[in-house]
């Protein structure tokens, strides 16, 4: 599409692939959608889910302290050096 229609058909061949890719990974793995629903009450799913839960935080804060840490890098070097070495660094990450 970007051969024929230039910039104009960045966004549709995006949406293409992503179409493609969904369809399949459909086509692929429907044999292995087999849902049971059952029945859980609060009680055995806040038991069973607990774990998870501190796992999900851990990592979000993980993720929030690392993203953090990057942003006050940044602003140390924009800071001591310039915008160009703020390229360079995040280039170099």
């Amino acid at each position: 599409m970007y051969y024929f229609w230039g910039l104009q058909g960045i966004v549709p061949a995006m949406i293409l692939v992503a179409a493609a890719t969904l369809s399949i990974n459909l086509w692929l793995s429907r044999d292995n959608l087999n849902y049971n629903y059952t029945e859980l009450k609060n009680s055995k799913f806040l038991a069973n889910s607990k774990r998870m839960m501190a796992l999900g935080a851990i990592l979000m804060i993980a993720t929030i302290l690392g993203n953090l840490v990057s942003y006050v890098l940044n602003i140390y070097i924009t800071k001591n050096g310039g915008l160009d070495d703020v390229g360079f660094f995040s280039r170099g990450q």
